[in-house]
């Protein structure tokens, strides 16, 4: 069905009523379920195909004609067309590929950067040119990559990191022996738990790397659950896991978490702008409300929250019983 946004007054088809985005601006706009009107891709507003007449349109009985665009007199005042008309040329006429899926055609790296850049400085205008039926491949891909990049570099700051602390333990270790006789079989353990810590932060890092999609696939399935309990799912599960998959992006500055003091702020920022993404992007790719897909995103952590919280309590009952047990 023809319909047109009453923000930008932009024309576009619409395949179902209800709830939905402007292909144009973004904006959010309600389609009645009551328009008939099915004109074709090629045919104008109101006509039956074919070439367009020449002269000025003649109006049917009881409609007024559509005003023409540009006016006359040159463009109206802040320059918006009046209601009716077409839609100004600017913005995405339509949802296409992001750059990374195009990265055939614009190059890995440039591709990679590009997508990053849209989806941190200007989110709103990203996700709403995002199709929600594209390659879930290639949303795994680059959130693949996202976290590839982001564990690498944080291991290459932790072990200088770790370098540091063991050389100042090691000096502590060296005034101890000396003023209080620190046994040997002490030193040697801990030197052995320090040779030992650089391995198991690599072994560590290989396996976040690989269990990775895992990890992505389980969110992205806790958050579509909600989605379809908030009523928010109606474009399917690779959405959600597409709106997921790409909102990775900030999660690049948490490579300096072991930095003392500044890591953690950039990595709490980091945390609240992938929800504040996800949010976005739920609310574009599913066609829903944002209050819909907060609700839907944000659940997920207040339940991993609460199953953390039930675990530990279920733990210190035991370890109490255990205890009152052997008395």
């Amino acid at each position: 069905m023809q319909v047109q946004c009453p923000h930008c007054a932009a024309q576009f088809e619409a395949a179902r009523p209800g709830l939905q985005f402007c292909p144009n601006c973004g904006q959010q706009i309600q389609v009645a379920a009551g328009i008939n009107s099915e004109p074709s891709a090629a045919a104008p507003p109101g006509g039956s195909g074919g070439a367009p007449p020449t002269g000025p349109p003649v109006p049917e009985t009881g409609k007024v004609p559509p005003p023409q665009w540009p006016p006359p007199g040159g463009m109206p005042p802040g320059g918006a067309p009046p209601p009716g008309g077409p839609p100004p040329p600017r913005g995405p006429a339509y949802r296409h590929d992001t750059p990374w899926e195009r990265r055939k055609e614009l190059g890995f790296v440039n591709a990679l950067l590009e997508t990053w850049k849209q989806t941190m400085i200007s989110p709103d205008k990203f996700w709403s040119s995002v199709r929600p039926d594209g390659r879930w491949e290639d949303a795994l891909f680059y959130s693949w990559v996202i976290g590839a990049i982001t564990l690498i570099l944080t291991l290459l700051i932790k072990i200088p990191l770790q370098s540091m602390i063991a050389a100042q333990v090691r000096a502590s270790m060296d005034r101890l022996a000396s003023l209080q006789g620190l046994p040997p079989e002490a030193r040697s353990y801990l030197e052995t738990f320090m040779s030992l810590s650089t391995g198991l932060k690599v072994w560590w890092t290989g396996l976040q790397l690989l269990f990775w999609p895992i990890g992505l696939f389980i969110t992205a399935g806790l958050v579509h659950v909600f989605c379809i309990l908030f009523g928010s799912a109606a474009n399917g599960f690779w959405a959600t896991f597409r709106a997921i998959a790409y909102a990775q992006a900030p999660f690049v500055f948490s490579i300096f978490a072991p930095v003392p003091c500044v890591g953690a702020v950039l990595l709490f920022a980091a945390v609240i702008y992938y929800f504040v993404l996800a949010i976005i992007g739920v609310s574009r790719l599913q066609d829903s409300s944002a209050g819909k897909a907060a609700a839907a995103v944000l659940a997920t952590p207040v339940l991993l929250c609460c199953c953390c919280c039930g675990l530990v309590v279920f733990a210190g009952g035991v370890l109490k019983s255990m205890i009152s047990g052997g008395n």
